[in-house]
């Protein structure tokens, strides 16, 4: 079994390519395509207006996923491959868990396009940290075993905050995030899908005290995370 989880593993592609908005901002304020830094440097101005215009359009349809022009499709291909080191996952019960709950996301109206957009803004916001912190940007290798820990342990906090904060804004959602979760530790028999269930909690913390204020939000997830405050979970 891989030694990360998925969340961690997409958090991890994320940072490694530096997904990124052409301005810098986020996707969810902007409406502008998310694509590798590398990828968004290969593309004119005028390719990057399109893809983001296409995403945009389909956005406004309700469509969940928006794809690439095929011709930006091409081009950008090669920026997104990231491989991991640690094995497959084989899970044949967490993965059919998996599509049952992503059903019952959709039902409450959670849609994958929705979550990848958590997922990548968690990515930026887990840079920002890095760089307040450190003065720099999230390095490719660790100088120590701890700080690779810390970094895990920070992207979990991040991707499950900040998605509770963004979905759990009726009794009915918070109830379905908080079952999926416990119903995954139950039956992985894993500790940090427990501690999925709670960071969730303190997504929903965040959410009551800044119901409109995203930002103030992460702010304080920063100060909670910095100062290893006992609501968050922390891997061992």
């Amino acid at each position: 079994m891989s030694s990360l989880k998925k969340s961690q593993r997409s958090l991890r592609a994320w940072t490694k390519q530096k997904w990124r908005t052409k301005s810098g901002k986020k996707s969810s304020e902007t409406g502008e395509r998310y694509l590798p830094k590398k990828a968004i440097e290969s593309l004119s101005d005028s390719e990057y207006a399109a893809t983001t215009a296409k995403k945009r359009k389909d956005k406004a349809k309700g469509k969940q996923h928006s794809k690439q022009p095929k011709k930006t499709a091409r081009k950008v291909r090669k920026y997104r491959r990231v491989n991991f080191k640690g094995g497959k996952i084989k899970d044949v019960v967490g993965t059919q868990l998996y599509n049952l709950f992503r059903k019952g996301a959709e039902k409450l109206g959670i849609n994958k396009n929705d979550i990848d957009t958590a997922y990548k803004d968690s990515a930026q916001y887990l840079e920002e940290w890095h760089k307040k912190k450190y003065n720099k940007s999230i390095p490719h290798t660790f100088e120590s075993k701890e700080k690779e820990k810390e970094l895990n342990n920070a992207a979990e906090i991040f991707t499950h905050v900040l998605s509770s904060y963004r979905f759990g804004d009726s009794k009915l959602k918070r109830v379905g995030l908080q079952t999926k979760d416990l119903t995954q530790a139950i039956t992985h028999l894993d500790k940090t899908e427990y501690g999925d269930f709670i960071n969730n909690k303190v997504g929903f913390l965040l959410k009551n005290k800044y119901p409109e204020d995203e930002q103030l939000a992460m702010l304080e997830l920063e100060k909670m995370l910095n100062s290893k405050d006992e609501r968050l979970y922390f891997m061992n």
